[in-house]
């Protein structure tokens, strides 16, 4: 897992104590990569996978909220030509 320094670093953190830190972090608290469209394993052809690692729906966030995010459903899977249609626009 790749992780950096959490922007939200604090002592309510559920990561807090953890033993194992990011570069220049003084805590256990840490930020990963979001992908807005998941679960990973629902995107398995390259084109789903492509749409899935566009720049625009990644972001880096504090792993408690990556965390309350997941705990929730998944948001619907789009259609393979909104997908196509996505990966065009963005390479332009």
């Amino acid at each position: 897992m790749s992780y950096e320094r959490c922007p939200r670093e604090n002592p309510e953190c559920i990561y807090y104590q953890r033993s194992v830190k990011a570069p220049g972090a003084s805590s256990g608290c840490f930020a990963d990569t979001h992908h807005q469209w998941w679960p990973s394993p629902e995107y398995r052809t390259k084109t789903e996978k492509d749409f899935r690692n566009l720049a625009c729906f990644k972001e880096l966030i504090c792993r408690a909220i990556h965390d309350e995010i997941h705990a929730n459903p998944p948001p619907d899977k789009p259609s393979y030509p909104d997908m196509r249609e996505y990966i065009e626009e963005f390479k332009q």
